[in-house]
């Protein structure tokens, strides 16, 4: 019985893993998010939205993007783009006369 319940318990946790890896992947896509803002234009000109609720829904969609670009931004920032210097090696070579 215990085994069927581990079988069980790791199926759920494996099919919720990869709900959640889904549902990330998606949040983090750019090219969706462009294409609600198309389609939002699309109904705007049809008439189907008025003009505050397409400047509500261009306002979602541009804050998501613009936190997409900073979490990327983010991950790839290194020491110097932070603003962290963590030392300075300088080396003289040649003639100290000159």
């Amino acid at each position: 019985m215990f085994l069927l319940d581990s079988m069980l318990v790791g199926g759920i946790r494996f099919v919720l893993d990869k709900v959640a890896e889904a549902a990330a992947a998606e949040a983090d896509d750019e090219q969706a998010l462009r294409e609600d803002l198309l389609a939002a234009q699309m109904r705007l000109e049809l008439g189907e939205l008025d003009q505050d609720e397409f400047t509500e829904i261009e306002a979602d969609i541009l804050a998501r993007l613009r936190e997409i670009h900073a979490r990327r931004r983010g991950a790839a920032a290194g020491p110097l783009e932070t603003g962290a210097v963590s030392g300075v090696e300088v080396n003289f070579g040649g003639d100290h006369d000159d």
